[in-house]
């Protein structure tokens, strides 16, 4: 009885693998300032990687930074996103926002945006955006949202 129970053992040692396959995985990241003649300045960042494996990938990156200009207006944004990928499907999203404003702060223009994605077999899709801006005469803003769905 043990007998079997050892030769069953290393019958299934010889189908098993002997080690887990290869995964593999890259990445940066880097960030930079820049001064212009007139007093102005830009500071700015990015990075992002990825990894795969047996059972699917995954990747994503990420960017952001901002602008002051010699007068005094300022550009602020950033962005992330990202994906997974894996023997059922995958997931897919991202997001990005920006903002300016004057230098004597009279006009400000806000905006955000982002998105999401779902597959292959139960896929869904979402989308949203807003913006808003402001000035001397007044101020108007934007909505959208969209959510999309299958089977």
């Amino acid at each position: 009885m043990n007998y079997r129970r050892l030769i069953l053992l290393a019958a299934s040692a010889l189908l098993l693998p002997g080690e887990a396959s290869a995964q593999l995985a890259s990445g940066y990241q880097y960030q930079r300032t820049v001064m212009g003649p007139d007093g102005g300045v830009y500071v700015g960042q990015r990075s992002g990687g990825a990894i795969a494996g047996p059972f699917g990938a995954a990747a994503g990156m990420s960017r952001s930074g901002s602008y002051v200009a010699p007068s005094g207006a300022t550009l602020e944004y950033s962005q992330r996103s990202g994906g997974v990928v894996g023997p059922l499907g995958g997931v897919r999203g991202s997001t990005s926002y920006v903002h300016a404003e004057s230098a004597d702060r009279g006009l400000t223009y806000s905006s955000y945006s982002s998105s999401l994605g779902v597959g292959p077999v139960g896929g869904v899709a979402y989308g949203r955006t807003t913006a808003a801006a402001v000035g001397p005469f007044g101020a108007v803003g934007y909505r959208r949202s969209r959510v999309i769905g299958w089977p």
